[in-house]
């Protein structure tokens, strides 16, 4: 009777620390979505303004700013990365969920921290990668308007995958304890 007892506290302890840290993660995550969802909002603006910008200079005063493509070119990488990092905790990211909404819970816990394992191996491989790429260009130009080293650009791959590994970090955590709403959805 005792030892159920204290089987019964510890885990009641256990499970609160499982709620602490769950909760912990989840006001992290929550903090760095409104922070990118602004980011990204703001971007989405100001290049929906720069496309406005350069097609009526183009037609109505026949003449277009320069540097304006080569601006989108390099927002819509950050668009692009940064997007794809939002993306992770929300479970938007394409995936075969037939097998997945066939399985129990728990077997879709395991095969989850599986893919987030391999996901997060390939990040670090890619994130590495792309820093031996950018610091190959330190001393190269942008050939267009700009003239900055293309080291800056090319270190949109790895700032935006890092935050992506980031957030797989976190969702993985979160899949560990079981609180992860992605076991739940059928969005993931």
């Amino acid at each position: 009777e005792k030892g159920r007892e204290a089987c019964e506290t510890m885990g009641e302890q256990n499970n609160s620390k499982v709620v602490i840290v769950s909760n912990a993660v989840n006001k992290i995550l929550d903090t760095v979505d409104l922070i990118l969802k602004w980011f990204l909002a703001v971007l989405v603006l100001v290049m929906t303004s720069l496309i406005t910008v350069q097609v009526m200079g183009r037609y109505f005063l026949r003449f277009s700013l320069p540097w304006i493509p080569e601006g989108l070119r390099y927002a819509s990488g950050v668009m692009t990365f940064v997007g794809a990092a939002y993306l992770v905790r929300q479970g938007e990211h394409i995936g075969l969920t037939l097998v997945r909404d066939l399985v129990s819970r728990r077997t879709r816990q395991i095969m989850m921290l599986i893919s987030n394992l391999g996901i997060m191996a390939f990040l670090v491989w890619v994130i590495r990668n792309g820093i031996t790429l950018a610091e190959r260009h330190m001393a190269v130009e942008s050939a267009a308007f700009f003239r900055i080293p293309l080291y800056y650009p090319y270190l949109i791959l790895p700032i935006g995958l890092s935050i992506t590994l980031f957030y797989y970090v976190l969702t993985t955590i979160l899949v560990l304890l079981g609180t992860s709403k992605l076991l739940d959805d059928s969005g993931y």
